[in-house]
């Protein structure tokens, strides 16, 4: 029985307010990176599309089987829905999600490297 209770922290309930400190805020700073990944993923769908759907308009011309065709397809439907998420149109771009995006990729990767 002393094994064990020496392996109890003594006034282990002082600790609680700070890991729900700790807790509460993962859960902010997750939902805020979550956020900014939508928005990174219109972005990057919004320059996209013209692209594909360029492309799907030029291989139909050309006669290409619809195996050619099915993929851009797929995908130009995977870009309006990341688009419909921030009620986005074609063009519209948010520069700003991705800046931040990608900057707190990089802390990220400097805070698990670092040992954080």
């Amino acid at each position: 029985m002393s094994v064990i209770s020496s392996m109890i922290t003594p006034d282990w309930k002082k600790f609680i307010p700070g890991l729900l400190l700790c807790a509460l805020f993962a859960f902010v700073v997750m939902n805020i990176h979550h956020l900014l990944a939508t928005y990174h993923k219109a972005d990057a769908a919004s320059l996209k599309i013209p692209k594909i759907e360029k492309k799907i308009a030029e291989l139909k011309n050309s006669g290409a089987a619809t195996h050619e065709i099915a993929p851009l397809e797929h995908k130009l439907s995977q870009y309006r829905k990341a688009l419909k998420k921030v009620n986005g149109k074609v063009g519209q771009r948010w520069q700003w999600a991705t800046f931040l995006y990608e900057t707190c990729q990089f802390k990220y990767v400097a805070m698990l490297l670092i040992g954080g």
